[in-house]
């Protein structure tokens, strides 16, 4: 009988291994897969945004983004955060960075026909 309790307390030992592994492995992967979401939309927005400006000469909208840096030169729009960068052509002269801190702020953009300007509050 003692050898049975041993094989079933390895096989119970072994299947709460798995169990724990598995949702660590799980969480890590949602984690990132988050974490990425969260970059793609804040930086959909904000580009969205300056496009609208250019098209209407101004837009704002509040945003709740991670910690990240908005700049533009030459028309193109780059934003990053994490370690992670995109660009995208906003269709007009510009000349502006910025650091944002993580949390929710309105970006304003504004465009008179020759610079696209941005603010953040």
């Amino acid at each position: 009988m003692a050898m049975a309790e041993l094989l079933e307390y390895c096989l119970v030992f072994l299947v709460s291994t798995l169990l724990v592994a598995g949702s660590v492995a799980t969480y890590d992967s949602f984690s990132g897969f988050v974490t990425g979401l969260k970059f793609r939309l804040a930086s959909t927005s904000i580009a969205g945004l300056a496009s609208e400006a250019v098209a209407q000469g101004r837009a704002a909208a509040a945003l709740a983004v991670p910690a990240s840096s908005v700049s533009c030169q030459g028309g193109v729009l780059t934003y990053t955060s994490g370690g992670m960068t995109r660009q995208q052509s906003v269709g007009a002269a510009c000349d502006f960075a910025v650091n944002v801190p993580g949390g929710t702020h309105t970006f304003g953009f504004s465009y008179g026909g020759r610079l696209l300007n941005m603010t953040v509050t």
